[in-house]
């Protein structure tokens, strides 16, 4: 059993007992991660205020293979986002994005994808940045990383390319990109702006964020959290607080 000192992102926490709780976070150097903090509950905790979500943290803990809790022994705040929490629309942000990372990637496995996304979040908070802009974003490479959206180039059904941007794309009964030959009355047909957006996002143009106008980003944010519900079969917890934003 090893002694690591790495960095990690708060993704939740929860009670465990009457003086410990149970804090997933997403490490640096192992991805996600389950640790009892002992002690955390009590009033004069070594630890504070470290376990709000998306708190970063440097943190020191005994290392050992195949545990799926391991013992954290010190964390120290490097940014806490309490502070930046100045309207329900930013907590609501806060508590999505890490149920986000929490959702899409298992236990103990590392990405620095899902590491480099959590410090953009960061630095977005500390800059004040549209957080919506940074929203669909991340759903979009968390949909294609995990290859949960399908490409706008082609029909994911017959295969056949679409012959430009113009023509008509519809979401399938899953998250599959059809044509209009594959459609059936169940599709939903996607939007001119919709397809040009993925397509800018897919192909890395650097004009992708002149794709999105207020209209489309919000367009954008309904169809990527119908697919990611459809993939993950639930609604997410952060619904709750969505619905009273407008």
């Amino acid at each position: 059993m090893s002694l690591v000192a790495t960095q990690a992102f708060v993704l939740r926490s929860y009670k465990l007992g009457e003086n410990d709780k149970i804090a997933i976070l997403f490490t640096r150097d192992f991805g996600k991660v389950r640790f009892v903090a002992k002690g955390a509950r009590k009033v004069r905790s070594r630890f504070g205020a470290a376990f709000e979500v998306l708190t970063h943290l440097r943190i020191l803990f005994h290392y050992k293979e195949n545990r799926d809790l391991l013992i954290l022994d010190k964390a120290e705040i490097l940014f806490s986002p309490f502070e930046h929490q100045t309207s329900l629309r930013i907590a609501y942000y806060i508590f999505y994005f890490s149920e986000l990372i929490n959702e899409f990637y298992p236990d103990h496995e590392k990405s620095q994808d899902a590491f480099t996304m959590l410090l953009n979040i960061k630095q977005a908070l500390q800059k004040h940045q549209n957080l919506d802009f940074l929203a669909r974003y991340i759903e979009l490479q968390l949909l294609h990383s995990q290859g949960i959206l399908s490409s706008v180039a082609f029909c994911s059904q017959c295969n056949r390319p679409f012959e430009s941007l113009l023509e008509k794309r519809y979401l399938g009964l899953q998250t599959e990109i059809i044509c209009r030959r594959c459609k059936t009355p169940e599709s939903v047909v996607l939007s001119a702006q919709i397809v040009k957006s993925i397509d800018s996002f897919e192909k890395g143009s650097a004009q992708w964020a002149g794709t999105l106008t207020e209209r489309t980003i919000d367009e954008l944010g309904s169809l990527n959290y119908l697919l990611i519900t459809r993939f993950l079969g639930k609604e997410l917890q952060s619904t709750k607080l969505r619905k009273f934003l407008v």
